[in-house]
């Protein structure tokens, strides 16, 4: 599997662990519904198709997907750099090789943090571009 968030109009890429959970990856529904009444007491129900806004949410725990401090610096300074830019997040899944799924994403700034990290040993003083964290980086298609 690779995991790749790309800015577009640009060669910049951040390349993340392969191993990175998408821990929301089936609780999105593309469906907004809703039941009404009217004055008169008839019931209306209604449903549109959502377009964008699919929370994406890469997830690094203790046994996987463990992101190096060099990464982890690099997702920081995209998150502050480059809000106005949007991402392209390629997922390739061993189960389909060759289909990759595609999404321009952002991250969620409306969810702070957008990168919420710690150290994986956090009892170290000194810290090196080697050094694993684990946590949460926040996107959204877009």
């Amino acid at each position: 599997m690779e995991i790749k968030l790309i800015v577009v109009a640009s060669t910049f890429e951040i390349t993340l662990p392969p191993d990175l959970i998408w821990s929301n990856e089936f609780d999105w529904v593309a469906v907004a519904g809703g039941v009404d009444r009217t004055l008169g007491g008839t019931q209306i129900v209604w449903t549109n198709p959502i377009q964008k806004g699919r929370p994406i949410d890469l997830v690094a725990n203790e046994s996987r997907g463990w992101i190096t401090r060099e990464v982890v610096e690099l997702l920081y300074n995209a998150s502050e750099a480059m809000t106005p830019m949007e991402l392209v997040f390629t997922y390739s899944d061993n189960t389909m090789p060759g289909n990759p799924f595609t999404f321009n994403v952002a991250f969620r700034y409306h969810e702070p943090p957008v990168v919420e990290v710690q150290p994986l040993m956090p009892s170290r003083v000194e810290f090196s571009n080697n050094d694993y964290y684990i946590g949460t980086i926040k996107l959204m298609e877009v």
